[in-house]
């Protein structure tokens, strides 16, 4: 007998044997990555959004469209926003398997 599938699994595997949608998990999860981390450190460091946004000479809503990853932005402006919190941006890949 056959072991039933639950829905995470069943998603994973949809997920992989299509290669559009797997492209576009791979793309917002690097969105929520640096947003997280953009997030962690402000709070660690105690900056608001409003802050942040004055720093980066960015209007507020804009900034939180940033944030929320509405908006797509250069790889430029993730560096000058860690700069901005005193962090050097790495960056690693790992193969997909």
């Amino acid at each position: 007998m056959k072991k039933r599938e639950t829905f995470g699994e069943q998603i994973e595997r949809e997920i992989n044997e299509e290669p559009l949608l797997k492209r576009l998990c791979y793309q917002e999860e690097l969105v929520i990555d640096v947003s997280e981390k953009m997030l962690e450190i402000m709070e660690k460091k105690k900056i608001s959004r409003k802050e942040m946004a004055k720093k980066l000479s960015f209007r507020l809503d804009y900034f939180d469209d940033v944030v929320t990853g509405k908006i797509n932005i250069p790889i430029r402006m993730i560096s000058d926003i860690f700069f901005v919190l005193g962090y050097k941006v790495n960056f690693s890949v790992k193969e997909d398997k």
